[in-house]
Formats: C-alpha cells, sequence, structure tokens
C-alpha cells in the first residue's frame, strides 16, 4: 500500500476496504501523532504522521509473528485490516488547522489538533464503525466484520477496562498495540534491526 508500507492485506475485498478508508483519511492521517499527550508514544510517533507510524509498527509485529504463531492467511488479514483501522476513529474525529509562525524572521508551520476528548476515548468504538462500513461496502462477511469490529473496541485494553480483550485474536492485538506504543522500546521497523 503506498504511504502506509507495512500493510499487506491479500483478501481482495478487505484490501479494497483499508485503501479506500485510507484514501478518504490520508490528509488527516499524516498531519496526526499517535497521541496526544505525548507521555506513552515514542518520539518519532508523537508528531506529524505518528499515527501513520504507529500503524506501520503493528503491522511489523504481526508479520514478525505471523508463522512464530502458526497465523492462518485469514487471521493474519483480519489482525492486518485490524492494525489500519484500530486509531481511524481519532483521525475521523479531529479539527486539523495549519497555523503559520515568524519566529527568527523564519516561517515555521505548526499543525493544531482539535479534537473533543470524549471523542478521543471514544475512537475505538467510532474506529470499528467507521471499519464496519468500510468493510461492508466491499462485501466482507459480517462474521469477519464482527471478529474486526471486537478486535477494534478491545484494543485499549490494559487501559480502558471497560472493554477486555476475550478471544486470542483480540488478545493479540492488543498486546502488539500495546508493544507499539511503549516510549521505553523505541520499537524499530527498518531493516538494521530485523
Amino acid at each position: 500500500m503506498r504511504g502506509v508500507k507495512e500493510i499487506e492485506i491479500k483478501d481482495v475485498n478487505m484490501f479494497r476496504a483499508v485503501w479506500k478508508c485510507y484514501e478518504d483519511y490520508k490528509g488527516k492521517l499524516w498531519k496526526l501523532p499517535s497521541s496526544l499527550s505525548g507521555n506513552f508514544h515514542p518520539l518519532d510517533e508523537d508528531i506529524p504522521g505518528g499515527l501513520i507510524k504507529h500503524t506501520e509498527k503493528i503491522c511489523w509485529l504481526i508479520r514478525c509473528y505471523k508463522e512464530k504463531l502458526g497465523m492462518s492467511d485469514l487471521s493474519y488479514d483480519i489482525l492486518m485490516t485490524c492494525a489500519f483501522f484500530h486509531d481511524i476513529g481519532k483521525a475521523d474525529k479531529a479539527n486539523i488547522k495549519l497555523q503559520l509562525e515568524l519566529q527568527d524572521g523564519k516561517l515555521h508551520r505548526k499543525w493544531l489538533i482539535d479534537i473533543d476528548r470524549k471523542d478521543y476515548d471514544n475512537h475505538p468504538q467510532i474506529g470499528a464503525s467507521i471499519a464496519e462500513k468500510y468493510l461492508k461496502a466491499e462485501n466482507v462477511p459480517q462474521t469477519i466484520i464482527d471478529q474486526i469490529k471486537g478486535i477494534i473496541t478491545c484494543h485499549m485494553a490494559p487501559f480502558d477496562t471497560n472493554v477486555l480483550p476475550k478471544t486470542d485474536q483480540e488478545k493479540l492485538f492488543s498486546y502488539f498495540d500495546y508493544l507499539s506504543s511503549r516510549k521505553e522500546l523505541e520499537l524499530r521497523t527498518d531493516e538494521s534491526t530485523s
């Protein structure tokens, strides 16, 4: 997928759903950091485009563990699809404006992000609804859509204890999301660390 280098999905319908959503949201995705607080995510994710970087790290982890865990192609595609959609709710509700500032005779640009805290906290549920919309449009079976929605909805565990993962896929994805967002781990997906 051009622009999000780590996502690979073999199922044509799931890939089309992700691609169409990416095309609709890419203007916001490339401007958003992965976190608004800056408290947990690594520095390379707390800048514009950090949300994409965070997604790429999750995809990298999924790819690294596919064979080790004996993942089927369908499970792999489901987790890759979740990687893309899991934080899309942040982009959906964010208002992003460019502010230009003149400092020391140089023009600097700064992205101002405005998102209601309730919308930010509910981004898993918002993302699950967005995923359902795009996946239904591509005729993905409802049983798979329900799995994807379940994984996305509980991806914030252990921080959101209202919706805890129950299935192995939900637990695994929540773990990958957690690992990819740890500042202290500095997870790198470039070739030098493979």
